[in-house]
This record gives structure tokens, C-alpha cells and sequence, in this order.
């Protein structure tokens, strides 16, 4: 819930057309089995599925794990 209240929030802020929301691949602070990368993966995608402002994007899922890592590569 708190990732969909932050996105809505932003949403409400003048000139935020779009938020994405981006699944880290392995964070370093969850070490279950139960919460793997593609099932939070799925998890975003139900959460958003009725919001088209929110683009659940899998970048992290293919490769950078750094937010340095992952902002070069979206630019």
C-alpha cells in the first residue's frame, strides 16, 4: 500500500504526467524464497493494473541492481 499511496501522491503534484514503478531484482535487505523477483514483479503489476499514469517497468529484473546502473540506462 505504501507504494501505491507514494505513486497517487506524486500523481497530485503539478507536471507528474507518469510515475514508474521499478521491482528491484535482489535487494540486498530481502533474503526469502517466498518474495522472488518475478513474483514482485507481478505483485506491481496487480497493484497498478488500473492506474495507465503507473509503468511497472522490469529493468532491474534484466540486469543493473545499482540506481546509478539503472538510471543510465533509462537516459
Amino acid at each position: 500500500r505504501g507504494h501505491a499511496l507514494a505513486a497517487q501522491g506524486l500523481l497530485k503534484r503539478p507536471g507528474v504526467k507518469q510515475v514508474w514503478v521499478i521491482p528491484s531484482g535482489a535487494p540486498v535487505w530481502k533474503d526469502s524464497p517466498t518474495y522472488t523477483a518475478e513474483r514482485r514483479l507481478r505483485l506491481c503489476e496487480l497493484a497498478f493494473s488500473g492506474n495507465d499514469q503507473v509503468r511497472v517497468n522490469d529493468v532491474e529484473l534484466r540486469g543493473p541492481r545499482y540506481t546509478v546502473e539503472t538510471l543510465e540506462h533509462l537516459r
